[in-house]
């Protein structure tokens, strides 16, 4: 049962590091995830206002092209004038097309914002726990490494006194036997 606990002790302070270690690595982990989404999360954020910087100069520069052949087309014959209208039109419709899609695309990149905000939440929650959890394996380890160190301390205190106890009785019954045999050698002295 003593060499169990020996090779026990002997393996335990291994194995917490070993467990220390472990937790540490997935601690590091978890860090890098965290930084990557929130880098992601910029990089969104950045593509959204472009977009939308972009789709806004667009949308002036066409309604001051639109306004230009308007105004180009009052001043032309009226032969040209119908068909510039015509061709205005047309430009008009396709650039209110434009002007819809790029509302449909900063609507998408909201939702899709609003999921990786969710899912940051999520993960930065998830982050979180994992983080108390490791600070409490932590403790735990750090406890058990200074219980270990009070139990070794103990059981060597334990065994020491334990062997000189054994080496007392030895003697006890060193001096136990000589005084048998004394008692032995008088008694047969006196028959």
């Amino acid at each position: 049962m003593e060499s169990n606990e020996k090779a026990v002790l002997r393996v335990l302070p291994e194995a917490i590091r070993t467990l220390y270690s472990g937790v540490s690595s997935l601690k590091v982990s978890i860090d890098f995830l965290n930084e990557k989404v929130i880098e992601l999360e910029r990089s969104l954020e950045e593509l959204s206002k472009l977009t939308a910087e972009y789709m806004d100069k667009f949308s002036k520069d066409s309604q001051n092209l639109i306004k230009a052949l308007e105004d180009f087309s009052e001043k032309s014959s009226k032969d040209m004038g119908t068909t510039l209208d015509l061709f205005l039109g047309k430009f008009h419709r396709d650039i209110e097309r434009l002007i819809s899609t790029h509302e449909e695309l900063l609507g998408e990149l909201s939702s899709i914002r609003t999921i990786i905000q969710d899912k940051l939440g999520a993960i930065l929650e998830v982050y979180s726990d994992l983080r108390n959890e490791v600070l409490t394996v932590k403790s735990l380890l750090n406890e058990s490494i200074v219980s270990l160190g009070d139990l070794s301390v103990q059981m060597k205190a334990n065994y020491s006194s334990l062997t000189s106890k054994m080496h007392e009785l030895e003697l006890l019954i060193t001096d136990l036997s000589l005084r048998i045999a004394k008692i032995e050698d008088l008694i047969e002295k006196k028959e």
